[in-house]
């Protein structure tokens, strides 16, 4: 969740005092889009489209501070340059100030509506503001100005997937794919909405070749082991959480899944394995044998429950 910070925290880089004052206005740093004082210097295009050179070469040297300055710059130069306020959203963004950059990405589309990079900045902090029909508008916009935009094809997919529309999702993350191929992520993201549209073996590809791209992509391994299980390989199911947990620990996720499918017998097994190669510490197997134990008695597996802990597999 994102937490709204404080004017203090707003800009990161050691700015000096006088600077601010020159290109910022108000005590939150919210640029001037346009002056209304008498005498104010006339918009200057080329000089503005200078500081944006100025700034990317700062930025490419990785002098972050600089390229702020710039790009600040060049906003007052030219209220109406969008891309300065675009690029100051950016940086933001590559600093985590996710509150900055909404606000830099908001004045980009206040000039130029249909910027569509501010647009998949925006929709993309609208989504992990969990503001799923704003940020849905924003990327929508984005890919229909540039179908490039691979960013915002991969968060119409997750919003696809949270609103139980997997075919929209697969959709999107294809064309994402298409665009970067060797991005293990999107493989992953594919690979879940496959499985919850039922679609297991081709789940079970798509993270193999996430797996292809990144051997340690833990996500990718864990959501194996949960399709492995889906398709009754609960021996690769085992070996796929061991790629990134103790074998014991590998053991009691595929015995607790399947007591949560109430498959007892075979849950059993796994969590009495657990136990045997852990038998000093590892008490959560204990615990969960014992919960086996009490739902063999009166039936009370919960698919709800396994359902919860796969979605917390998600990217």
């Amino acid at each position: 969740m994102i937490r709204s910070v404080g004017c203090g925290r707003r800009l990161r880089w050691q700015l000096g005092v006088a600077v601010l004052t020159a290109l910022l206005l108000g005590g939150c740093g919210t640029l001037q889009t346009r002056s209304g004082k008498p005498g104010a210097s006339p918009a200057d295009p080329a000089a503005a489209r200078q500081a944006l050179a100025r700034g990317d070469a700062a930025l490419r040297s990785g002098d972050a501070s600089r390229a702020m300055i710039e790009y600040a710059g060049a906003a007052q130069l030219d209220p109406a340059n969008a891309e300065a306020r675009y690029r100051i959203g950016a940086l933001y963004e590559t600093q985590r100030d996710f509150t900055g950059a909404r606000q830099a990405y908001t004045d980009a589309l206040a000039v130029l509506p249909e910027h569509a990079a501010a647009n998949e900045g925006l929709g993309l902090i609208l989504l992990r503001e969990t503001q799923y029909d704003a940020a849905q508008r924003h990327l929508q916009r984005a890919i229909a100005v540039d179908a490039l935009r691979w960013r915002a094809h991969n968060g119409l997919g997750v919003i696809a997937d949270l609103e139980q529309r997997p075919q929209d999702a697969i959709a999107h993350y294809t064309a994402a794919i298409e665009l970067q191929p060797g991005n293990a992520a999107l493989h992953n993201n594919l690979g879940y909405s496959r499985y919850l549209d039922g679609q297991y073996r081709l789940a079970e590809a798509a993270y193999h070749q996430a797996l292809r791209h990144d051997p340690n992509y833990a996500l990718a391994w864990a959501n194996l082991a949960l399709v492995r299980l889906r398709l009754g390989d609960y021996a690769g199911s085992v070996e796929a959480f061991a790629e990134t947990l103790p074998p014991h620990q590998a053991y009691n996720n595929v015995g607790y899944l399947l007591y949560l499918e109430g498959n007892y017998e075979e849950a059993r097994r796994y969590l009495e394995r657990a136990v045997a190669l852990s038998p000093s510490y590892y008490a959560v197997a204990q615990e969960n044998l014992q919960r086996l134990q009490s739902a063999a008695r009166d039936g009370s597996g919960s698919r709800r429950a396994t359902m919860h802990w796969e979605s917390r597999l998600r990217l």
